[in-house]
């Protein structure tokens, strides 16, 4: 039994309360005896009031006969079933000892059946604390479930840069830009998500485990999914692509002279090829890469793809490149240019740029002049703007699409979940009534449109998740000068104050600090 540090003494002149030793909560733990012994004519203020007062032997009550307690145990069950402590109340020598029985007993009387510690409760018993909370129980908790993913048997990202060479002229006919496939190629594989597993509250409550994200292959031109989706294989030989989050081996289309009057515009499902030139007023659209030996003028380029100019782009203020993939080129001069990927060139000229990931211009001139250059993560030039205050914008933003994308993935959101309610109240409706082949017809529909509503549901809610984490992203976002940023230059980043550069500055990173663009020393590195 542990220790005491006092005692009642029951004598002919009355009951005296006995300290020994006084220790922190000594105090609490002889007021909820002295409670519990029913001691008559006893005012438990004024005995409190002489123990604190110091004394060691304190007169606390008229003769009387004494009642033996024995150990007592209280259980505290937490209001949200985490945990369940025992409090021990102390008894007297003469009284029963606690048991580990007891503390048990309790236990399942206050609705206790789960997450029981034996090793807390035996100890417990064997070397009781008394007046204080000993946790004897706790909850189980859930584990959640494993996002599911794709595993993908070929490079998603290619330089689109000339292959490593010795020479310091470059190649721009040898670039790192695609992957062939063979027919029966394995390109990706699924891992499922799991359901995880639920959790326990010590009254045994169930805590749901959140299940893991589901991740589907999507199958593109020229493959073939296995049929339980965990599998998908090229059915041709080609190019292999991930465009818009599909796998697709396209066929490329080669043009061997100029895209212009001859061979008039150009779409195609597929990679195109374009030896020669894109000549003014023309149009080439494809659902993969497009690939431009010669200089593309005053028209348009749409690729779902990435688009390759081996030359670059003398747009007139009419040509317009859209590409899916990335934009890489010599130079860019008074076009307008939009990039899902990211955009590289040597030079970048009174041009509308834009991309989700970065602009780059570091070869040769390395210089972004009269622009608006606006990218999703970083911006890196050698020079930007010129001496003669031409006016430039590098700006790191989000795409404009992708609010628009945002703000229809909020709103199909919003309807499914109306429509899932009304589909279960449906349900729920058919399911009371006597049972019919028809009816039993109906409610298998409704449950299948029930399942891919709230499939739909899950996707959308992590296509939105991924939205809002791009939006903050943006607040990350550097723009390095690797040589000179001219007067006039205007620096944006999101929503931030942005900053004016009023004389010019070498070797410079913008970045965001306390909701202000500033620069600061250069902080890029290849």
């Amino acid at each position: 039994m542990a220790q005491r540090n006092f005692t009642l003494n029951y004598t002919p002149d009355g009951v005296f309360l006995t300290v020994f030793r006084r220790e922190a909560g000594d105090d609490k733990l002889i007021s909820a005896y002295l409670l519990r012994k029913h001691l008559q004519a006893f005012n438990l203020r004024d005995v409190m009031t002489a123990y604190l007062s110091g004394k060691d032997s304190v007169l606390i009550a008229p003769k009387q006969a004494e009642s033996v307690l024995d150990d007592e145990v209280g259980v505290q069950v937490k209001p949200d079933g985490s945990a369940a402590h025992a409090v021990l109340d102390m008894g007297d020598e003469a009284g029963a000892r606690m048991t580990a029985e007891k503390i048990l007993s309790a236990l399942f009387a206050a609705g206790v059946s789960s997450g029981i510690n034996a090793e807390a409760v035996q100890a417990l018993a064997r070397d009781p604390v008394y007046g204080r909370r000993v946790e004897v129980a706790s909850q189980k908790p859930p584990v959640n479930g494993r996002d599911g993913f794709v595993r993908y048997h070929f490079a998603l990202t290619h330089s689109n840069m000339p292959k490593d060479t010795s020479d310091i002229r470059v190649d721009y006919r040898e670039l790192d830009v695609f992957e062939d496939a063979s027919p029966g190629q394995l390109l990706a594989t699924r891992t499922p998500a799991t359901s995880g597993e639920d959790g326990l509250t010590v009254t045994g409550r169930a805590l749901p485990a959140k299940p893991g994200k589901p991740a589907n292959i999507l199958c593109g031109g020229h493959t073939a999914l296995s049929e339980d989706g965990g599998e998908l294989h090229a059915t041709k030989g080609g190019r292999v692509d991930l465009i818009n989050g599909r796998v697709v081996v396209s066929d490329t289309l080669l043009i061997k002279e100029s895209v212009d009057m001859s061979t008039g515009n150009i779409t195609f499902d597929g990679n195109v090829t374009i030896k020669g030139a894109v000549i003014n007023g023309m149009t080439v659209k494809a659902t993969g890469s497009v690939e431009v030996g010669g200089i593309v003028e005053a028209s348009s380029i749409e690729a779902g793809g990435s688009i390759i100019l081996k030359q670059g782009v003398l747009g007139m203020d009419k040509a317009e490149l859209r590409a899916g993939g990335d934009v890489v080129a010599r130079f860019i001069e008074h076009a307008k240019v939009v990039a899902v990927g990211s955009i590289d060139a040597d030079v970048i000229i009174h041009s509308d740029v834009m991309c989700g990931k970065r602009i780059k211009a570091v070869r040769n001139k390395g210089t972004i002049l009269g622009s608006n250059a606006r990218a999703g993560d970083e911006i890196v030039c050698k020079v930007a703007g010129s001496e003669t205050f031409s006016q430039t914008l590098l700006e790191i933003a989000l795409d404009p699409r992708r609010f628009e994308q945002l703000k229809e993935a909020k709103e199909q959101y919003v309807k499914l979940e109306r429509d899932n309610d009304k589909t279960i109240q449906t349900l729920a409706l058919l399911e009371k009534r006597p049972p019919t082949p028809e009816g039993e017809a109906m409610i298998g529909r409704l449950r299948s449109t029930l399942s891919a509503q709230r499939q739909k549901i899950v996707e959308l809610y992590y296509e939105i998740e991924e939205f809002e984490k791009a939006k903050m992203e943006i607040m990350f976002g550097k723009i390095h000068v690797l040589e000179r940023a001219n007067e006039g230059v205007k620096i944006v980043i999101g929503a931030a104050t942005p900053y004016i550069v009023n004389q010019p500055v070498p070797y410079a990173t913008f970045r965001l600090i306390d909701d202000a663009v500033a620069m600061v020393s250069l902080e890029y590195s290849k």
